[in-house]
């Protein structure tokens, strides 16, 4: 004869809950009557078969003390000496570090294609305004100067070397008007070095010719077709030896050398005896080192912001290519990002930098969004 099992609180004829000895209501009311007791055991109850039938709790009763496990840490008391740290007092050094727009044009049946990256150098211009830093350094190939390149040559070049000036004097001239203080600085990169390689190869006579009575940079030099000097920018020259010293600790370098896998910054840093900021490989990268010296321990970098110019394939590279009827450029997104560098330095101390990553003409910096006016208007 089959029993049906009851709940084995005492008193109470319904059925247990499958696998408990107690119905839910019982077990309810317990739950609630455990809310002033404390957890001792638990145990299991396990059938000879290996199956799991329940478990058992054992609760004992809870002192006052015991029912709140957590509290709060006890306070302290924090005297800050803002004199001994000096952070409000120290004379900060702040450098825009602006990397490869490689300003130029292709004609196309469209039109002229930039191979700059207009929104991303906006956003440069915004953060310049914001920061008004006391240093703007231009890592090199400032323009591309695709018509006096040695490699391939398209048709859509032709006529285009006006534009690229006129457009890279604009960005000088704008990053000027908005940091009116700021020192700066254009360093010579090889795309940069094109147009007096061309000139010393096929016109050497027409190399340093300069206005007459003129002391200045050379009629077709590029300070002077940027007309550097009345911006306000000191041009590096001698590429690839030309170098910029921000500060004892901290170099600049348009840089020779592209390695693969974003290791050019290790490279780098593993032949330096000094925090390096450098161009020229179109991608954000950067790497320490530590080394010993007799005063102890040294740490330095080498610091890539990546490019201002165009990544889809606008840009004439090994892997690019044009539509054969349009003279448009192929859709291709390259391995290079977008960026520009803020570092920061204090006398002769190690110099520190933070990266301001764009993409799709935003950034982000320090908590505040930076939009180019073309992508304010789209939202």
């Amino acid at each position: 004869m089959n029993i049906d099992p009851q709940c084995s609180t005492d008193g109470c004829d319904k059925r247990p809950e499958t696998g408990r000895s107690r119905c839910r209501t019982c077990r309810r009311q317990q739950t609630d009557a455990r809310s002033s007791l404390r957890l001792t055991r638990i145990s299991e109850r396990i059938a000879p078969d290996g199956t799991l039938l329940g478990s058992n709790r054992s609760y004992v009763p809870a002192s006052s003390s015991e029912r709140t496990p957590f509290k709060p840490a006890q306070p302290v008391n924090v005297t800050v000496n803002v004199q001994a740290i000096g952070f409000f007092e120290r004379a900060e050094t702040l450098a825009l570090i602006l990397p490869d727009p490689q300003i130029g044009w292709r004609m196309t049946d469209s039109g002229l294609e930039p191979f700059h990256d207009a929104d991303a150098m906006a956003v440069a211009v915004q953060i310049a305004a914001a920061l008004q830093p006391d240093v703007i350094v231009n890592l090199g190939d400032f323009l591309d100067f695709a018509p006096f390149s040695r490699f391939s040559q398209e048709p859509g070049f032709r006529g285009t070397t006006q534009a690229g000036i006129d457009a890279g004097y604009r960005f000088l001239a704008e990053l000027r008007a908005v940091a009116p203080r700021h020192k700066g600085y254009l360093i010579e990169g090889n795309h940069d070095k094109r147009i007096a390689d061309t000139l010393a190869k096929l016109a050497p006579e027409l190399a340093r010719l300069r206005r007459a009575d003129d002391k200045g940079w050379p009629v077709m030099s590029l300070p002077g077709l940027l007309r550097l000097d009345e911006v306000g920018v000191e041009y590096i020259g001698g590429y690839p030896a030309g170098e910029l010293w921000l500060s004892p600790r901290l170099r600049a370098e348009h840089g020779q050398r592209v390695s693969s896998s974003n290791s050019t910054a290790a490279l780098l840093v593993n032949n330096l005896n000094t925090s390096t900021l450098f161009g020229h490989v179109h991608r954000s990268e950067s790497h320490y080192r530590t080394f010993a010296t007799y005063a102890g321990p040294r740490t330095i970098f080498a610091y890539s912001p990546g490019t201002l110019a165009r990544i889809d394939g606008a840009v004439p590279s090994f892997h690019g290519g044009v539509d054969n009827n349009t003279a448009a450029s192929k859709r291709r997104y390259e391995n290079w990002q977008q960026g520009v560098g803020v570092v920061s330095w204090t006398g002769d101390e190690d110099p520190r930098f933070e990266h301001v990553v764009i993409q799709n003409g935003h950034a982000t910096y320090r908590g505040v969004s930076y939009a180019a006016p073309t992508k304010q208007a789209a939202a």
